[in-house]
């Protein structure tokens, strides 16, 4: 008896950790679009690792994948880039965050990301004030942890957050996660460009 509850405790607090997205078909596809700022075709040219981490430079070499990555824009259906190179970053997403293989194309979708602000040196309260005209940006399929508010990425940064903004005054940075960015030939992948 002490051996099954062991395993059902077990089983069940693996579901706790797993990622949790809305279902996304024909009937709700125009209210997903209404969620994000970006629907993008794009494909993956490099990683994007301002820190310089050594685990994510170990990854990108020997598997040619990564969770935060610079993407080559191929299609754009909604939103405005300029440039033909866009930034894709997961920040605090946990077990929604999904990895991305060099070469490949997906379909990325999202909310543009307009600053980082390290919490170890200014309010959240402060920043939000200053910035008051940043429309909100509301996102569902959230992990609890995600701490993102009106453009606006807040966390306790060792080095700052100099290099994540100089970042954004080169291209375009689109939050997104698995619940938001799909392979092209997958069935979602396929729904979203069918809906476009």
């Amino acid at each position: 008896m002490r051996i099954f509850l062991l395993i059902f405790l077990f089983l069940t607090s693996i579901n706790s950790f797993a990622c949790e997205c809305s279902e996304l078909h024909k009937n709700n596809v125009e209210e997903f679009k209404s969620e994000v700022d970006y629907i993008l075709i794009g494909t993956v040219i490099d990683q994007l690792n301002p820190e310089k981490t050594e685990y994510l430079d170990y990854s990108w070499k020997k598997d040619k994948d990564a969770y935060d990555i610079i993407v080559k824009v191929k299609k754009v259906f909604k939103g405005n880039i300029q440039t033909d190179t866009l930034y894709i970053t997961q920040f605090f997403n946990g077990a929604c965050s999904r990895k991305f293989s060099a070469g490949k194309d997906y379909i990325f979708t999202g909310k543009e990301i307009k600053k980082f602000v390290d919490q170890n040196k200014e309010s959240k309260t402060d920043s939000i004030i200053r910035n008051d005209s940043i429309p909100p940006m509301i996102m569902t399929n959230t992990p609890p942890e995600y701490k993102f508010e009106e453009g606006v990425i807040y966390d306790n940064f060792e080095d700052g957050t100099d290099k994540w903004n100089s970042l954004l005054t080169k291209h375009k940075m689109i939050w997104t996660n698995q619940c938001y960015s799909f392979n092209i030939d997958s069935s979602i992948g396929q729904l979203l460009i069918e809906k476009i």
